[in-house]
């Protein structure tokens, strides 16, 4: 194991532990908690386990992959930031209607990655805080059954909630304001993810006046147009015009939202493995040396002209070959990347900017946040 301030991090890649600023942004409580129960905007956590030093787990069981990030909190101090492991492909919500069943070997994978996850945790020392999962157990019609599965799997040590689009939205805005202290209000956070795309922003910048906005469209959606198993992840022109119509159709609904908005900060902000991949492949590229080892890439900023070089560039290579150029592409992340580089650059043209700031943190953070009331936290 790396030492405690060189940790192996996302991607695969290492990188030095983020420390995150002293802030004080009002409105982060929950509702019905008291100030200081939280890691809240202002970078306090609950003492309710002892004081001192914590290294909190939160695992999210997303629509197309696993993710685990762990956190250390000392007493009043900022949480800092110290390792999130390769995410784990599983599809849970591939090929998943409304109301439809989950498939039997992407729950098994599921339950799998946060079974390991939840080890790798303990192994670094920390403690599990958080399950949560989104969209796909949104969707499904035997959510419940695997829920209780999720709690065996962590012998009912920590609460595994199906949080609502809403809540996802607030996590991923608190996670951005944590992250960037001198984020303007009204900024457009979105935080694109396997089966949805969800966006939010507040005007005044405080949590009570959050507006949010989900879509059903996401990695999933794009892998049912081009399956990225086909030609080993190779997209041809045909299909990145296929891409492109999908994405265009399903981000109507964006644009006519953001029409009704009073302003829009900018630059936007993507919480998502996309973007944290895009910044990566865009250092590598800028490097004249061939890059082994990349450094976390929080607050990057990513222009459409780099996602459309990177759609360029790699849409027709496979994914081993996406990985021997850009090592910092997971062997899940290489097979997809061009479909999630496309995607969000499309993102990007309805939002009607040209850049956005990546926020390698994701909604994880925003859920250590608050995690002492995920008990009453909205399940679906």
């Amino acid at each position: 194991m790396a030492s405690s301030n060189l940790v192996d991090g996302l991607f695969g890649t290492e990188v030095t532990a983020y420390s995150f600023p002293r802030i004080a942004c009002p409105g982060s409580h929950s509702k019905g908690s008291r100030p200081g129960d939280t890691i809240g905007m202002g970078g306090t956590m609950s003492r309710g386990e002892g004081d001192g030093m914590h290294r909190w787990g939160v695992i999210d069981i997303g629509s197309s992959a696993v993710k685990a990030a762990l956190f250390e909190v000392d007493g009043d101090s900022p949480p800092r930031f110290l390792h999130e492991s390769d995410p784990v492909a599983t599809g849970l919500g591939r090929g998943l209607t409304p109301g439809g069943p989950l498939d039997a070997e992407a729950v098994a994978r599921s339950l799998d990655a946060l079974t390991a996850f939840d080890g790798e945790i303990r192994e670094r020392g920390g403690r599990l805080r958080v399950v949560l999962a989104t969209e796909a157990l949104r969707l499904a019609r035997d959510r419940e059954r695997f829920l209780e599965a999720a709690k065996g799997r962590v012998e009912g040590r920590v609460s595994v909630v199906c949080i609502d689009a809403a809540m996802e939205a607030r996590y991923a805005f608190q996670s951005a304001h944590v992250a960037f202290p001198d984020l303007a209000p009204g900024s457009l956070i979105v935080d694109p993810g396997g089966s949805s795309l969800d966006l939010c922003r507040s005007p005044t910048g405080r949590v009570e006046d959050l507006r949010s906005l989900s879509l059903p469209f996401g990695m999933n959606h794009l892998m049912a147009v081009a399956p990225p198993e086909r030609a080993d992840g190779r997209l041809n022109a045909h299909d990145l015009a296929r891409l492109r119509a999908t994405s265009e159709e399903a981000l109507r609904p964006l644009t006519r939202w953001l029409d009704e908005q009073d302003g829009l900060g900018s630059p936007l902000v993507a919480t998502s493995g996309a973007a944290l991949a895009a910044a990566g492949v865009k250092r590598r590229l800028a490097s004249s040396a061939r890059v082994e080892r990349i450094p976390l890439s929080q607050g990057a900023l990513v222009t459409t002209e780099d996602l459309e070089r990177m759609v360029e560039e790699c849409h027709d290579l496979g994914a081993g070959t996406r990985r021997a150029l850009h090592p910092c592409l997971s062997r899940s992340r290489a097979p997809i990347f061009v479909h999630g580089t496309l995607a969000l650059g499309e993102v990007l043209r309805a939002a009607d900017v040209t850049s956005c700031r990546v926020n390698a943190f994701g909604m994880k953070l925003g859920a250590l946040l608050d995690a002492p009331s995920h008990e009453k936290s909205p399940e679906i």
